[in-house]
């Protein structure tokens, strides 16, 4: 394949390309294509973008950046240069196909390229996929110049499905990680602190994710030997999911409010239901944010009862371990205690939600310990 020059009447005749062989958008874009060997012999000069010729040894074509959209736009004998198309058809179609790393190389070409992909066009971009993802009350952004933002735009663009992740954000939020507050705000550092783009899109989405916020949320990454460990096994324990790693090293986050110890030799009944609860399969209560563990010494499981929804003012969560001689569960809460009570009287919001999320088992988990009267 030939390549020809840039026409004079491109937008892009100017000093800034140099008018070498080819100018830089060119290069990177305007593929053309000479009908023979033979009329390029003659000098007959390569059809641009979007215009063919028939003249018995084949039809020359251009090669469109924005498919039909491009030549819909061109008009009867008119050359449609690169940013000659319409502004919808730009931004829609041209730019959505050239993806973070096309928008980079596109604001490199020319003075045009760098004012299409500016820094209100890339924030446009990235504002649209956080609400696309759910993500729109959970990060902002800071960023000092369009480098990073189309950096952040592919890091979100390929993050995955947010919303299990977002639950425990929530509950982390609450436990008062990450300065108890949202939107995280992500900066400079949080972008430069990625690794390379091998490393980044190797990982599984959990922990794609994880990379990006986990020192928000006092969860980073842990590094042994060079090599990433928090994982689906930790310390001997097997998680059902990186996502249940996560939340794990979340218990017990908050006041404890109730617990309770059952033994086979004292009650077989309450344990055996302490073990279901710990074993089951999901959801538990109609409640979807679970941690599972596997240890050696039996299953450990953390349930939220409270606090992973957007309008949750507190997050409250049972955690029980489970083996076949014994069962523990244990209440925390982080809802502020009421001054001069003692015992869970004193968060009169938790014992609430604790009897309309798990009913009967409430009482199971902790006997009477819930079986106060709340305001």
């Amino acid at each position: 394949m030939e390549t020809g020059r840039c026409q004079p009447d491109t937008p892009f005749s100017t000093s800034r390309c140099k008018w070498r062989r080819r100018c830089r958008v060119c290069r990177s874009f305007c593929v053309w294509r000479a009908t023979s060997a033979k009329r390029r012999s003659k000098g007959e000069r390569s059809i641009p973008v979007g215009q063919a010729k028939e003249t018995g040894d084949q039809v020359a074509v251009g090669h469109s950046c924005a498919g039909d959209a491009l030549l819909a736009h061109q008009t009867a004998g008119q050359h449609i240069g690169l940013f000659d198309l319409l502004p919808d058809v730009e931004r829609d179609v041209f730019f959505a196909l050239l993806g973070p790393d096309g928008l980079a190389r596109l604001r490199r070409t020319c003075t045009l390229g760098s004012q299409r992909v500016s820094e209100a066009y890339v924030k446009t971009q990235i504002d649209a996929l956080l609400v696309d993802k759910g993500l729109q009350d959970i990060l902002s952004y800071d960023l000092p110049s369009v480098g990073h933002l189309l950096r952040l735009l592919h890091i979100i663009q390929q993050s995955g499905e947010w919303a299990a992740m977002v639950a425990i954000i929530r509950v982390a939020v609450h436990q008062g990680r990450g300065g108890g507050q949202l939107p995280i705000e992500l900066g400079e550092a949080d972008v430069e602190a990625l690794d390379g783009r091998a490393v980044f899109e190797g990982r599984c989405e959990a922990l794609r994710q994880l990379s990006l916020i986990g020192r928000h949320i006092g969860l980073p990454l842990w590094l042994v030997n060079s090599e990433e460990v928090l994982g689906c096994r930790s310390y001997g324990r097997e998680f059902a999911s990186v996502r249940d790693g996560v939340l794990d090293r979340m218990g017990r986050g908050g006041s404890e409010v109730a617990r309770q110890y059952v033994y086979q030799g004292n009650d077989a009944t309450r344990l055996n239901r302490l073990r279901q609860l710990a074993t089951q399969e999901l959801p538990i209560w109609n409640c979807h944010t679970i941690s599972t563990c596997l240890a050696p010494e039996g299953f450990y499981r953390m349930i939220v009862l409270h606090g992973d929804q957007p309008d949750d003012r507190f997050t409250a969560h049972i955690d029980i371990f489970s083996c076949h001689i014994d069962a523990h569960a244990f209440l925390h809460t982080t809802e502020r205690p009421v001054d001069g009570r003692k015992g869970a009287v004193r968060f009169p919001e938790t014992v609430r939600v604790v009897h309309e999320v798990m009913g009967a088992d409430a009482q199971v988990a902790f006997g009477n310990q819930l079986a106060v009267e709340v305001d």
